[in-house]
């Protein structure tokens, strides 16, 4: 007999359900998602236990069919596509009918609904992937569902799930972007005896519901739009500030994208992509949370446009702003072991990581182009392998505008004969990792351009431990707050900690 054998029905069932529900966060996401789709106005959701015990999603969208509770229920079946053509255009959070299978399999699952078009509802009930109750039931238009003890018959999944805390905040995590994506959509929250609202209004509203009046004090928006393509959203300069991560929406569904993400700096965004869906492949990982683009050189550039034209006008204001916070015009500063600037402010101290600020100067100068060029007394040879040599040759243009002078010998050998003056030194290796960055991420022309500014800002920077005078701390804290962005460095990485004295004083126990 052979050693490899088929595996029955329930088993791939339940592996494919694993897949699909890995934690109480992820039947959330996929009921709410549901009931967005429904065209739903209001959706409250009920959580026990981390969602372990308990989860209940109920809504006023458009509901399901008595007959179709069935097939609701079954692998595969669903209203929102009906052809692989409308894989390529999907418009829905859901298509792929794997969740509420999915959730049958592993838990105890009821699901009562009434459509808009009948005049009673229905009932049906799963346990560990079997209907054992189906009937008519009464309820106003609009869909329930309640995931009782998931995982009850899976208990190897069930024993590596966390404290309720953990998967409450797992659970959080999954519904924020659901707040912020759809902010006409009222929400009520209940997690144990605590009952979050949030009403339905504009993004401005919604905004100052989940983060607080302050948003708008230390965030900015930005708006592109050309052709068929519009990006806005929200940026915080703050790493202190209301908005602590970035969220990436494509057409409201909340993604992750390589490129659009590292072309933030900031310490948080919010970034909002609208684009026929023939555009995005939604399809590539069973979350859906990973996306390509047909046209994405084209997005990266409208989004980089929204930026940098957002850092021109901030960065008047913050170099307007920047004495006022200081005291005796940053005559009191001192360097912490040649690696940190110490000033004091009118509120308490600044501490500032020298490096990194050297490094956002740098990285904004030479992003502005036209640098004047220094001679190298002994030129850097680079030898480049045919692929690697189509890359530099890609971003040759954009090195010369920043202040390099680069010239080709042949078979792959250039020779760099100036730098930008900006630059103090620059090695072969940095020019190496510049290029072989490049080639690893598998970068856009534009992103291969900013990456190499950054590596380039980062190896021409003062170092760590480096002395500096008091003038030369002095003009380095002028020339930060003058850039667009002077609390993060170009990597996203804090610049500026702050401490005011009251925690300084507290320390002290005074």
């Amino acid at each position: 007999m052979g050693r490899i054998a088929k595996l029955p029905p329930e088993v791939i069932r339940r592996i494919a359900a694993g897949e699909v529900i890995e934690r109480p966060a992820s039947c959330v996401k996929e009921l709410i998602e549901n009931a967005i789709d429904s065209g739903a106005t209001r959706i409250d959701v009920d959580i026990e236990d981390g969602g372990k015990k308990l989860i209940r999603v109920s809504d006023n969208g458009c509901g399901i069919l008595k007959e179709d509770l069935p097939l609701a229920v079954e692998r595969h079946s669903t209203s929102k596509i009906k052809s692989e053509e409308d894989i390529q255009r999907v418009l829905t959070l859901g298509f792929r009918g794997e969740a509420l299978p999915s959730m049958g399999e592993v838990s105890y699952l009821e699901i009562l609904s009434r459509s808009e078009e009948e005049d009673t509802g229905g009932y049906i009930k799963v346990i560990g992937g079997e209907v054992v109750e189906f009937r008519e039931a009464p309820r106003q238009r609009g869909t329930t569902v309640v995931v009782r003890e998931l995982f009850f018959n899976y208990p190897a999944r069930r024993k590596f799930l966390h404290s309720s805390r953990v998967e409450e905040r797992y659970i959080r995590s999954e519904i924020l972007p659901k707040l912020i994506a759809y902010p006409g959509i009222t929400f009520s929250i209940r997690y144990g005896k605590k009952i979050e609202r949030y009403y339905s209004g504009g993004i401005e509203e919604r905004m100052i519901q989940v983060f607080g009046r302050e948003f708008f004090t230390q965030c900015a928006g930005f708006f592109e739009e050309e052709d068929d393509v519009r990006v806005w959203g929200f940026v915080c300069f703050n790493p202190e500030g209301p908005l602590k991560k970035g969220f990436i929406f494509v057409n409201r569904r909340n993604v992750w994208h390589h490129g659009i993400h590292s072309l933030f700096s900031f310490p948080g965004y919010i970034v909002f992509i609208e684009i026929p869906p023939e555009y995005v492949d939604v399809n590539v990982h069973p979350s859906k949370r990973e996306v390509r683009f047909v046209k994405e050189e084209k997005i990266l550039e409208l989004v980089e446009r929204g930026l940098r034209r957002l850092s021109a006008r901030t960065g008047e204001g913050e170099r307007k702003e920047m004495p006022e916070i200081f005291t005796e015009d940053l005559e009191k500063l001192w360097q912490l072991h040649g690696t940190y600037i110490l000033a004091e402010t009118k509120k308490g101290l600044l501490i500032i990581d020298q490096h990194v600020a050297h490094e956002r100067i740098l990285y904004e100068k030479l992003k502005k182009g036209k640098v004047p060029s220094q001679r190298l007394l002994v030129p850097i040879v680079l030898e480049l392998s045919p692929h690697e040599n189509e890359i530099f040759k890609e971003m040759l243009p954009h090195l010369e505008r920043t202040g390099f002078v680069v010239k080709e010998l042949s078979g792959g050998t250039w020779v760099v004969e100036a730098i930008p003056a900006v630059i103090p030194s620059l090695s072969p290796e940095a020019m190496r990792e510049m290029i072989d960055d490049a080639i690893r991420e598998g970068k856009t022309r534009i992103k291969m351009f900013d990456e190499a500014l950054k590596i380039i800002a980062c190896r021409g920077a003062i170092k760590a431990g480096e002395k500096l005078s008091r003038e030369e701390m002095k003009t380095l804290i002028e020339e930060l707050f003058s850039t667009s962005h002077p609390y993060t460095c170009p990597h996203g990485r804090p610049i500026i900690v702050e401490m005011e004295i009251r925690e300084i004083d507290k320390k002290f126990g005074r």
